[in-house]
Parts: structure tokens; C-alpha cells; sequence
């Protein structure tokens, strides 16, 4: 460097003494330097190329975060990776920003025991990330990593399983000898709607006569060439498959079942719904009997005459038949009858 430093000054000083020479022999030149030699050019030149060279030979004083090589350290994310569920299909990242990290944090996600795969990258001043679509039957695992280039913090964690919200007080009344009326309760402010099906447990015998058989219905194991075993159903029931009878929409939370038989048992469920998940069926049974009137008294009008008098226990009816029979006789069906 010193060298090259003294060759540089060696040709100044002899342009400067050539310059002298030539002005004092040749007067009637112009005694004017050019202007590429003029001082207020040439000598910032040389100061320039001098401290170039000196900065070119010390060690550097800043460090480039970006450079795998620098000394440039990145602190540790402070605090937890924090995950929020917001739907049955969406969670939410939460982290405190890293004043070190000037690049961008790096969002990693793992499906149940799969490879972690980049998600994401955000910005170096975002400090939360909504992942969605996600499904009820999977765990999801997440990493957090802030990103100066290729120099990278350690990863922060954590994991999570979404739920469906479910419906609670499910329960199933009669409206009247046909119907029924099915209430519940689901606090949830993002299903789709509701899905209402229903399974009939045809009951074999009528409570009222147990030696009147209800009829065979389609689909009865009889006749439909199944093995005995089939045929040999507990209870002397039948039960056919859960068919739906209702898509609901939001928000609600009653519904009319019709065309129930009398006598019968069935089995109602209901399950929320979106377009990626579904919550957890409730199952409710329900037997649609018909109830018998009580509470039966009479009252002597004359001495030949009485009147009678019962509580109607069912919602339906078309009428009352009235049995009668006197001492030890036979009972005489159909004596008298009473329609609404």
C-alpha cells in the first residue's frame, strides 16, 4: 500500500514540476492549468482513493443480519405460541414480536404425525396468522420461527385439535297421536344448519290388546328373505336404518315430526353441520304411545242413570269407546261411544 501511495505522489510531484518548467520557458502560452488538473478536482480525487484504501484494509465494523457469516445474533422468541380456536374449521396464531428479527417469521404446520411443511411467511411486524380449513379429526402442530435470511431463530410450538360445539337438552315430546316436537339448545354462532334423522323401532305388539298384532310393514325382516337370526330381532323389534328427515338452517332449534304410528318406537339424532366438519350425533328415543284415558268416576243422576266422567290423557283422539258389563257377565264392547 505504501508503495503504490509514493508512486502516486511521484507522478504529482513531477507534473507539478514539469508544469513550472514548461510555464516559465513558455510565457506566451496560457499559464492556466486545465480543468481535469485543476487542484479543486484532483486533490478530493486523491483523498477519496486514499480512504478507500484504508477502509478496504481495516476489519468491517458493522454487521449484515442477512449474512450467514456475520456475527449479527437474533434473540430467542420471547413468550408462548398461543392458538385460539375461532371455528370448528379455524385457529388463530398469536406471538410477541422480536425487535432482532428484521426479515420475517416463518409459519411451519404438521397434520397429526406427518412432516412439518411451510404454511406461511409474514411480515416482521405481524404477530398473528389465521389458519383455516382445517378438519375436527386432526391434530394440527405449529412452529413459529423468525427469519433474518438464512440466520433463524428457534422454533417455537405448539398444538391443537379443533371441536364442533355440541348440541345439548335434546329432547323429543308429543304433540299430538301423530306427531312429535323435537327441542334443543346449541350454543354455537357458526353452524351451517341441522340435520335431523330418524330410525323406527316398529314395536310388534299393541299395549292396548296383546292379542291384536300390528301389521308388517315394508321393509319388516318377514318376507325379505334374511336369515332367522334376523328374524329373531329383541324385543319382537324391528329397527331399520336412520333416514333423514329434516336439513334445518342456522339457528335453529326446534322442529315437527309428522307420520309417527301409533305404538311405535323410534329413534331420533341430530348433528350441526358445516362444509368441512360436523359435531357429534345426539341420539334420542322416543315412543309414541297411545295414552289411555284415567281417572274414571261416575255420578248417579237417577235411579236408573249414571254419568261418567274421565281425564282425557291424549292430544288426537277422535273419540272415547265406552265397555260395559254387569257382575260376573261378559264384557259388552262398544256399549256406548263419545266423539270430540
Amino acid at each position: 500500500m505504501k508503495k503504490k501511495l509514493k508512486i502516486i505522489n511521484l507522478h504529482i510531484s513531477n507534473y507539478w514540476r514539469k508544469s513550472a518548467k514548461s510555464h516559465s520557458h513558455k510565457v506566451h502560452k496560457s499559464s492556466s492549468l486545465p480543468f481535469f488538473f485543476s487542484p479543486f478536482i484532483l486533490l478530493p480525487l486523491i483523498f477519496g482513493l486514499v480512504s478507500l484504501i484504508l477502509l478496504s484494509c481495516s476489519d468491517p465494523k458493522l454487521e449484515n443480519p442477512f449474512d450467514p457469516e456475520s456475527q449479527y445474533t437474533t434473540s430467542p422468541i420471547q413468550g408462548q405460541l398461543a392458538l385460539t380456536q375461532l371455528t370448528d374449521s379455524e385457529v388463530k396464531l398469536e406471538w410477541q414480536l422480536n425487535s432482532t428479527i428484521v426479515g420475517n417469521y416463518i409459519i411451519k404446520r404438521k397434520i397429526n404425525t406427518g412432516s412439518f411443511e411451510i404454511l406461511a411467511t409474514v411480515s416482521k411486524d405481524t404477530n398473528n396468522f389465521t389458519d383455516t380449513e382445517l378438519l375436527t379429526t386432526n391434530t394440527y402442530h405449529y412452529q413459529l420461527i423468525g427469519a433474518n435470511g438464512d440466520v433463524q431463530t428457534e422454533p417455537i410450538s405448539n398444538s391443537i385439535s379443533t371441536t364442533f360445539t355440541e348440541i345439548e337438552s335434546f329432547t323429543i315430546q308429543q304433540e299430538n297421536l301423530f306427531t312429535a316436537k323435537l327441542t334443543w339448545q346449541h350454543n354455537c354462532n357458526y353452524e351451517e344448519g341441522y340435520i335431523i334423522e330418524r330410525q323406527e323401532v316398529s314395536s310388534r305388539e299393541n299395549p292396548l290388546s296383546k292379542n291384536i298384532k300390528l301389521p308388517l310393514r315394508r321393509g319388516d325382516a318377514e318376507g325379505r328373505g334374511v336369515s332367522n337370526n334376523e328374524k329373531n330381532v329383541k324385543n319382537d323389534r324391528t329397527y331399520r336404518d336412520f333416514v333423514q328427515i329434516a336439513d334445518l338452517a342456522a339457528n335453529t332449534y326446534s322442529y315437527i315430526g309428522d307420520t309417527l304410528q301409533l305404538n311405535h318406537t323410534y329413534e331420533y339424532r341430530i348433528h350441526a353441520y358445516t362444509d368441512l366438519n360436523n359435531s357429534t350425533e345426539i341420539t334420542e328415543t322416543f315412543d309414541n304411545t297411545f295414552p289411555a284415558p284415567d281417572n274414571l268416576q261416575y255420578e248417579h243422576l237417577m235411579i236408573s242413570s249414571i254419568q261418567l266422567s274421565w281425564d282425557d290423557n291424549s292430544n288426537g283422539e277422535e273419540g272415547f269407546k265406552i265397555d260395559k258389563k254387569v257382575g260376573a257377565t261378559t264384557w259388552q264392547e262398544e256399549y256406548g261411544a263419545v266423539t270430540e
